[in-house]
């Protein structure tokens, strides 16, 4: 169990990103329990890989397995992370990290990309620090780039900031069957 005034769940930081992020975390300050999310055994590889580097940080450092594709496995996750958290103790902080891309169908890249983010919040909220808690999602251009090749009309509906999750999950909805279809 984690006594230290600060803990932080990061998703999807096993390589890249999201182990950069884990480390400069654990760099930056020596009051930060940080869950390293992964998907696979690959987060115990990414753990002790830190490790080798840093042997003080494993205190600090634990692996909590995360599909944010799968709303069972984020809710085992967040579980597991409100078991470690000591008596009273909050999440600092949620980055969002989890993605994919290349040559996946719509379907999972918008369930990763896009529902994934939201499970995870949905799921975690209630272990943020009410008052200073932060939620960080962490994005590749590609949300950009497709925003910029749809029409006017698709693009008030992904800027508009009265924007509803239910007309997201609808738009998202229609983009699978458009993409399954064989249509652009």
């Amino acid at each position: 169990m984690t006594s230290l005034p600060h803990s932080v769940l990061i998703t999807g930081a096993n390589k890249g990103v999201g182990l950069a992020t884990v480390a400069a975390v654990l760099a930056a300050r020596d009051d930060t329990f940080v869950f390293l999310g992964s998907r696979h055994a690959h987060g115990d590889d990414a753990r002790g890989r830190l490790l080798a580097d840093h042997p003080a940080w494993a205190s600090r450092l634990q692996v909590v397995e995360i599909d944010v594709s799968q709303d069972d496995s984020v809710a085992a996750a967040q579980v597991a992370v409100a078991r470690q958290l000591a008596a009273g103790s909050t999440l600092s902080a949620i980055i969002n990290n989890a993605g994919v891309g290349g040559d996946r169908a719509m379907s999972e890249v918008f369930n990763v990309n896009t529902r994934g983010p939201r499970r995870v919040v949905e799921a975690f909220v209630g272990l943020l620090e009410p008052s200073g808690g932060r939620i960080v999602n962490i994005s590749s251009a590609s949300g950009p780039t497709f925003v910029s090749g749809c029409s006017a009309e698709r693009k008030r509906q992904l800027t508009h900031a009265a924007v509803t999750l239910e007309q997201i999950d609808a738009l998202l909805d229609e983009c699978v069957a458009i993409d399954a279809a064989g249509e652009s």
